[in-house]
């Protein structure tokens, strides 16, 4: 072949690849619609059947507890993956998940819609690393292609609580599962143009390259990385935690206000909002300031915002806390997953440990998140919930600046 021909053949395989991405991004935006509005509205349906905070924060963490399972069981069963497979299992779940949430008034099917929301979650993951990894021409495109997906992803973020502000007055009706539900049709009509054009070997299952290792070598390499990746993990668990409040809670928020039926709308817009005009700040103060410590004092920052939302009694006033504080937190987000990611890249055979102690992190902070908020809000109310977390991650942090070390060298455990 020709250098010319060469060239356009390759040119002409980037724009495939290109338009694949875009149409999975797509995908994403309106099935991240969907599962906002789906998590915007749960606190509400169950307060509304008669469960008090308490258990409805305990009832949302085992969509968590199921999704730790999951990312156990998946791993070791889906040797091999199609991304066109798995995300009709995401739609096809998703579908399912807001019947049975409509149908629960018993607990054990509240416990069974959460382990539905905890699944479809997992194999989205699952779909969404794999088609990566089989679009992108080289390995240095697969950031790119995962930030164009994130970024629609973060738009679908904003859009949710604009149209949930819309839809809900006063109480939830199944009309407004019905609503969610457009969105994700409208995602399945853009998974059939991803089958129309994806490239024929893309039909067909890729090895995982899962190399089972006993129970105990396992836990032993998990524990060599916990010692040494403890103070992040912690400020992981954190983080976690402070979005799960926010999810758990937000939504609750407006019985604080009767006067002001929309204000958890507007809440939940502005703790969305920042993340879409922060981004381009992220790496001058990465490269100045270092990734850990730019999350560190980022995050340092949002709680300090929150902290007087215990005291204020002013819808207004609380709603310029909330965007203040979600503006620092848009920063600390993509700066520690940098950190995590230059981890990752040091780590050689222990990658996917890193990639599993991550995700557990995740899940302990999305286990006990909800119940801490649900605990709070019920006992010392809803604002009082956000101003304890406030200060409780303020100490947090402030004992992580002073423990963690500046250089957390990962390469060394390789050997």
């Amino acid at each position: 072949m020709s250098p010319l021909r060469r060239v356009l053949a390759q040119a002409g395989q980037q724009k495939k690849a290109t338009r694949l991405v875009y149409i999975v991004a797509l995908l994403a935006f309106f099935w991240t619609i969907f599962d906002l509005i789906i998590s915007y509205i749960v606190p509400i349906l169950i307060t509304e059947r008669g469960y008090t905070n308490s258990q409805m924060g305990m009832i949302i963490a085992f969509s968590s507890i199921s999704g730790a399972f999951f990312d156990f069981f998946l791993a070791r069963v889906l040797h091999s993956t199609n991304y066109l497979k798995t995300f009709f299992l995401v739609l096809t779940i998703s579908f399912i998940f807001p019947f049975v949430l409509w149908s629960s008034h018993y607990i054990f099917i509240y416990l069974l819609a959460m382990a539905i929301w905890g699944l479809y979650y997992d194999l989205y993951t699952f779909a969404s690393y794999d088609f990566v990894s089989r679009n992108a021409l080289s390995e240095s495109q697969h950031a790119r292609d995962f930030g164009i997906i994130e970024l629609f992803r973060s738009l679908g973020g904003l859009v949710a609580p604009i149209i949930t502000t819309i839809l809900i007055v006063d109480k939830v009706y199944f009309g407004h599962l019905m609503w969610s539900l457009l969105f994700l049709v409208i995602a399945f009509g853009f998974y059939l143009v991803l089958m129309s054009y994806s490239p024929l070997h893309h039909f067909h299952a890729t090895d995982r390259h899962y190399k089972s290792v006993s129970i105990l070598t396992e836990i032993l390499r998990f524990d060599v990385l916990g010692r040494r990746l403890l103070p992040v993990l912690v400020f992981m668990v954190s983080i976690y935690i402070f979005d799960a409040t926010f999810w758990t809670v937000g939504p609750l928020f407006s019985e604080s206000f009767p006067d002001f039926k929309h204000f958890s709308g507007f809440l939940m817009i502005l703790y969305n909002l920042p993340s879409m005009f922060t981004a381009w700040k992220i790496e001058p103060l990465t490269r100045r300031f270092g990734k850990k410590k730019t999350a560190y004092i980022t995050f340092l920052l949002a709680n300090i915002f929150l902290i007087p939302i215990g005291f204020i009694s002013s819808p207004i006033a609380i709603l310029l806390l909330v965007f203040i504080s979600a503006t620092a937190t848009s920063i600390t987000w993509p700066a520690i997953e940098a950190a995590f990611a230059d981890y990752t890249s040091e780590a050689g055979k222990l990658q996917t440990e890193i990639e599993g102690i991550t995700d557990l992190t995740t899940n302990m902070g999305y286990i006990i998140g909800p119940i801490l908020a649900g605990f709070f809000s019920e006992k010392i109310s809803i604002s009082w919930s956000f101003g304890a977390l406030g200060f409780i991650n303020v100490l947090i942090i402030v004992v992580l600046l002073i423990v963690t070390p500046k250089h957390i060298n990962i390469s060394k455990l390789d050997s």
